[in-house]
């Protein structure tokens, strides 16, 4: 999945690694960065920045990461990347350029206040542990989506009802690196973790409102996100597809016997014609709809034949963080 080596157990490392996917936020980042600053200064840490620009049209968001990068007191790491790829796979990528002992995830948005971190950190004897967004700040359609996707979270991935997932989390660098062995070129981050783990605890937290502009998580962004879920990380709807088939088998043969029946003992031919052929476009449809399906998976075994990576680095910069002698 990576193209650099994560970070060997026997080394030793700093304490926290901050990974943030990026796209046009060069506003927003240096107030993040001081932020969290502020925030690992308080509790006494060693700690990095992993900035990843997800190519973004706007050049002035990595001419800031490269700013904050060249700022030794500031610990950032930046990294460029081709071309637009997601948020998921953006932030596979800061995973595999992290050295932290735990690894924090955050939207560069500022939705996630970086003062709450302690409160993550307070619960990291376990795996995972994610910010549970309280008195959310999304419109409705929004609210609707993640709901949607919440429900799916939990048949398809094997999330508990209960819990509930945000892109603000911390993760042990143990579970990190299991994750980063997982060779796909379209990573879904909750599936990874909970492929690895099912130690996984909330935390209470605000949303906070967005800090400028629209969000760029958008509802075409949204669909994109419900197919990895049901098509990269399950065979859900295959079977479905599968159980639909054997009702209309029965159906169909029912439907048969019924003509045959028709056949043998009435002189006129039965009614319902009109009934019958929309049977036939109906299922004939439904065959169609399943090729395409196959097909729909097929596709996208091809990029892991072809053994396509998950991102591309174009440019890294920053400097080494310290690390605890």
């Amino acid at each position: 999945m990576s193209e650099v080596a994560f970070f060997q157990d026997n080394k030793e490392r700093i304490e926290y690694s901050v990974v943030v996917p990026c796209y046009n936020s060069s506003d927003s980042l240096p107030i993040l960065v001081n932020e969290f600053d502020q925030v690992f200064a308080y509790l006494g840490a060693t700690y990095e920045i992993v900035l990843v620009n997800d190519g973004s049209p706007k050049p002035e968001t990595w001419n800031t990461i490269r700013t904050l990068a060249n700022q030794a007191e500031n610990k950032v790491v930046g990294i460029n990347l081709f071309q637009n790829i997601g948020q998921q796979s953006a932030t596979v990528c800061g995973f595999s350029h992290s050295t932290g002992r735990y690894v924090i995830t955050v939207d560069d948005d500022l939705q996630h206040s970086p003062s709450d971190l302690p409160k993550l950190i307070a619960k990291s004897d376990h795996d995972i542990v994610i910010a549970r967004l309280e008195n959310r700040k999304d419109n409705a359609l929004n609210r609707i989506t993640s709901n949607v996707k919440s429900y799916f979270d939990h048949v398809v991935l094997g999330k508990p009802k209960h819990l509930k997932l945000s892109a603000y989390r911390l993760i042990k660098r143990d579970v990190i690196n299991h994750m980063l062995r997982v060779n796909t070129p379209s990573p879904f981050v909750p599936a990874l973790m909970f492929y690895v783990t099912n130690d996984v605890v909330n935390v209470n937290v605000e949303h906070e409102s967005r800090f400028d502009g629209a969000s760029n998580y958008t509802f075409a962004s949204r669909l994109r996100l419900f197919s990895l879920i049901i098509i990269n990380n399950s065979s859900l709807v295959l079977k479905l597809i599968g159980y639909i088939g054997i009702i209309a088998l029965i159906l169909s043969a029912s439907l048969l016997m019924y003509f045959l029946i028709a056949k043998l003992f009435f002189t006129s031919p039965p009614e319902g014609w009109t009934s019958l052929f929309s049977a036939i476009l109906f299922f004939g449809g439904l065959t169609l709809f399943s090729v395409g399906l196959i097909g729909e998976y097929m596709i996208r075994m091809i990029p892991i034949v072809e053994n396509k990576k998950a991102f591309i680095v174009r440019e890294v910069v920053g400097n080494e963080p310290e690390i605890n002698t």
